[in-house]
């Protein structure tokens, strides 16, 4: 009677063992084989890559947060930096505003204060002119 085939089980077992990847079906698998050491080896130094690259991913999350922080920092001052710049620049604008007024209300003392009988018709309404342009320019709500 004919041997009967391997079945499918029995068949990789065989192709494995072949090959030298049996699953501890083999015998001389017993934990202290020279295979089993060098696999032990192997994880050790896997477990201490492994741990290396953990700690420097650790260090650059923990230099992106510092730079982070930093530049919020930085942006934070750019902003309050403007805004004492753009508030510099009001008060530069008002101040140029309320020198212009100044010179404006001295101009207008001056003509209330000149004597007009010496002047001519022509001049006298000049003055008069000028004097109600500067009077609206300075009191708007008066007229």
């Amino acid at each position: 009677m004919p041997k009967r085939p391997l079945g499918q089980k029995a068949a990789k077992k065989a192709a494995l063992a072949a090959k030298g990847k049996a699953k501890g079906s083999s015998s001389e698998d017993d934990g202290n084989s020279k295979e089993s050491a060098i696999d032990v080896d192997k994880l050790d130094r896997f477990g201490k890559i492994q741990e290396s690259a953990n700690a420097n991913r650790m260090k650059i999350l923990e230099l992106q947060q510092k730079l982070s922080s930093e530049k919020l920092e930085t942006r934070k001052l750019a902003h309050l930096t403007a805004q004492e710049t753009k508030e510099g620049k009001g008060l530069e604008v008002e101040g140029k505003k309320l020198e212009k007024e100044s010179k404006m209300m001295e101009a207008y003392n001056n003509l209330i204060s000149q004597d007009s009988c010496s002047m001519s018709a022509k001049e006298k309404a000049e003055r008069i002119a000028a004097m109600k342009s500067l009077r609206k320019m300075l009191f708007p709500e008066s007229i």
